[in-house]
């Protein structure tokens, strides 16, 4: 008796199996290269030298991806000769900016022309001078040394210049300028002198931060303004200190920007700037050459992971080609094998590969009408006779052994058919 299960049990099983294992690979492989092999190449950075500085370097930032949060830009020179700092977007339509070159349209600035010093305001401003920030931290020094002496020279006239330089020297070399308890002074000056020499030096002392402070905010504003980004320097203040931290903000798919720093030193013979970057809590890759900046990040992923990429792809392969091999499972089977199987199984794909073997049925149907004066008959014809082909050998219990067998016995069938419908 022939079952009404349809599609083979063993089959149905085996094709779910493989449908899940095949769906569950290729999710997982989505997962991974998203989460844990493409999401560290969306932001990418390439440092090499600048050909326009040579003491400097130039790094090259690519976004291969929408960032939501800023990206935090680290660079330590490994010292405290920082000249300058330069930004550029380089997918728009802006220029390039030096951090130096703002200087002179900072206005706070203009207190700390001196005399003294060795270089101006715009010779720090000057990119093709030597020095910049951290002539500009020379400067500072300068003009608080210049205030300190037009002090002394005020509050102790008797005093020799020999002595004023000296104490200049030793105030301007405290750890701790606010205590100015340890400052040896001449013993010329009375105690009430020394007290109120010792308030004023103090006075100058936070006159020249608070102005060091202004100018310093009053720079950085400026930079942020023009650029976009958020430049954070040391406690001490603008200079040629490091390490130096730029904050971006987030990236869109498709941009970049680029980034310098230029030092005293000539690109490369100090130790390469250690440059990292980050967004959020996580790092960004650092691309070995100029094509790795834009290359997908399933390339860089599958590059930088090649022994997994490899087993997923080989496991996705045989679980998608298990799958289809199952999928056409009728094709497989031999022509008696598939009558056998149509005759004990409700299965309608089995029905389909076999009308679809036996091609020879609806000719032969075709020429019996005409013999018979019948006119020729219409698909919904075709489709009674299959129908009575298969309900009758559905309660047949003759298996077929040979191909032969499979058409004689179809044919048998269908000859019962055409003459109960053609008398």
């Amino acid at each position: 008796m022939p079952s009404n299960t349809g599609t083979p049990r063993a089959v149905r099983i085996i094709r779910f199996l493989t449908q899940f294992v095949t769906g569950s690979i290729l999710l997982a492989l989505a997962a991974w290269f998203y989460h844990f092999a493409t999401k560290p190449y969306q932001i990418r950075y390439f440092v090499e030298p600048s050909s326009i500085q040579p003491r400097g370097f130039q790094a090259s930032v690519y976004s291969a991806a929408d960032v939501n949060s800023p990206v935090l830009v680290t660079v330590d020179c490994h010292g405290d000769n920082v000249e300058d700092l330069t930004y550029r977007p380089v997918l728009e339509e802006s220029r390039g900016w030096s951090f130096r070159e703002l200087l002179p349209a900072v206005g706070e600035a203009k207190p700390f022309l001196t005399t003294t010093a060795a270089f101006s305001v715009d010779e720090v401003a000057d990119r093709h001078v030597r020095g910049g920030l951290a002539s500009w931290h020379k400067l500072e020094d300068s003009n608080l040394e210049d205030r300190v002496k037009s002090l002394l020279r005020q509050q102790a006239p008797r005093v020799t210049q020999q002595e004023l330089d000296l104490i200049a020297d030793n105030f301007l070399k405290l750890s701790n300028r606010h205590d100015t308890t340890t400052l040896k002074l001449p013993a010329s000056l009375s105690r009430e002198a020394q007290g109120r020499l010792r308030l004023e030096l103090n006075r100058i002392e936070e006159e020249w931060e608070r102005d060091v402070a202004t100018v310093t905010a009053a720079w950085l504003q400026r930079w942020q303004t023009l650029t976009g980004t958020a430049l954070l320097v040391t406690p001490n203040g603008i200079g040629g200190t490091t390490p130096i931290y730029l904050s971006m903000p987030p990236m869109r798919e498709g941009t970049g920007i680029g980034f310098g720093v230029v030092h005293e030193a000539i690109y490369p013979a100090t130790p390469d700037p250690d440059i990292k970057l980050s967004v959020g809590d996580a790092s960004v890759y650092k691309a070995n050459s100029w094509k790795e900046l834009k290359l997908p990040s399933v390339l860089l992923a599958a590059t930088e992971h090649l022994r997994m990429t490899a087993i997923l792809i080989l496991t996705c392969g045989i679980a998608i080609a298990v799958f289809l091999s199952y999928r056409s499972w009728p094709k497989r089977l031999s022509d008696p094998d598939l009558y056998n199987r149509a005759r004990q199984y409700q299965s309608e794909e089995l029905w389909e590969e076999l009308r679809r073997r036996n091609a020879w049925v609806e000719p032969y149907i075709v020429s019996s009408f005409l013999v018979h004066r019948a006119g020729v008959p219409g698909p919904e014809v075709m489709t009674f006779f299959w129908r009575t082909i298969r309900e009758t050998l559905n309660t047949t219990q003759a298996d077929a052994d040979s191909p032969l067998q499979v058409q004689l016995a179809i044919q048998t069938t269908l000859d019962l058919a055409i003459q109960n419908v053609i008398p």
